[in-house]
């Protein structure tokens, strides 16, 4: 058994109201709260993209989806906290999912433990296009831009986006992850892939300005 597994059952059983509650109750300590995005928000996400690799309808991973969508909609208040307690006051970090790329809670998840750590991090949406990402980097000037990529699918509008980004910005922070880069790694020379977020913390810290 292990701690969040109360909240694995209630996002499986379809308990929304179940589901807030038992995140709430790790929102009020910074540790608790990382904790439990890194590790009990995170697997429940792994499990219900997993359901319907088993098998399981479509329809029950949207449901499911939905739910952790809203449970970290209502830890916003808490995470927000955090970021004022610990800012930074730097430059913005981006958090994009390439074109295609529709699967948006493993970006909105990076986000918010960004916030947290105190980086001015935001997340800009899915299936955005490369020539919009580039419009935004050149406004903005941030300091990294981390992209999340769910589905293998996805990689080669990933790849274009970073070749696009890497011709204009060469000197630009660009990190990948997300479950479509955990075996391809080595497709992607040009950007840093991170696997945990202490090493994605620690990338994007040496870029503050």
């Amino acid at each position: 058994m292990t701690q969040f597994e109360t909240f694995y059952s209630l996002v499986g059983a379809e308990d929304l109201e179940g589901a807030i509650q038992a995140a709430v109750d790790y929102a009020d300590a910074e540790e608790t709260l990382t904790g439990f995005l890194r590790e009990g928000f995170v697997q429940s996400m792994s499990s219900t993209q997993g359901w319907t690799r088993d098998g399981g309808a479509i329809w029950k991973e949207h449901i499911r989806s939905e739910i952790l969508d809203l449970v970290l909609a209502n830890l916003r208040l808490n995470i927000e906290a955090f970021y004022q307690k610990n800012k930074k006051g730097a430059a913005p970090v981006i958090v994009a999912c390439p074109d295609g790329e529709t699967h948006t809670l493993g970006a909105k998840v990076t986000t918010s433990l960004l916030r947290i750590k105190g980086f001015n991090a935001r997340f800009i949406g899915a299936d955005l296009p490369a020539d919009q990402l580039m419009s935004l980097v050149d406004s903005v000037k941030p300091a990294a831009v981390v992209f999340s990529v769910t589905h293998h699918y996805n990689l080669l509008a990933l790849k274009d986006t970073i070749t696009q980004l890497k011709g204009k910005f060469p000197q630009l922070l660009i990190a990948a992850g997300g479950a479509s880069l955990r075996h391809n790694a080595d497709a992607f020379p040009e950007v840093r892939v991170v696997t945990n977020h202490d090493a994605l913390f620690e990338m994007i810290r040496g870029e503050l300005r």
